[in-house]
């Protein structure tokens, strides 16, 4: 059974994709590279959680992973730039 199992898994190509995938995820850590020299409040991650009626903004700081989550009622450009205006930049 475990021969089996190695063969389809060597043979599946979504897994071979998955594997290379984790394989370059790894990295060490660069101490000349920009994220090295973060601070908090400077890098943020954002990004879209679609739920029913909406959507969820993530607002994520990346040096100390806080985490900000607000409701909008679309991905419309001025809603989502007065979200962000607010949030991060008058509020920090």
């Amino acid at each position: 059974m475990d021969s089996d199992i190695e063969s389809i898994c060597k043979s599946c190509s979504i897994c071979h994709a998955a594997k290379v995938r984790r394989q370059k995820l790894q990295a060490d850590f660069d101490a000349q590279a920009p994220q090295a020299y973060a601070k908090p409040r400077q890098h943020y991650g954002i990004d879209f959680y679609g739920v029913q009626g909406g959507e969820i903004l993530v607002i994520v700081d990346l040096f100390t992973r806080e985490t900000i989550l607000e409701w909008l009622s679309s991905r419309k450009q001025e809603i989502v730039v007065d979200m962000i205006m607010r949030r991060i930049v008058f509020e920090r």
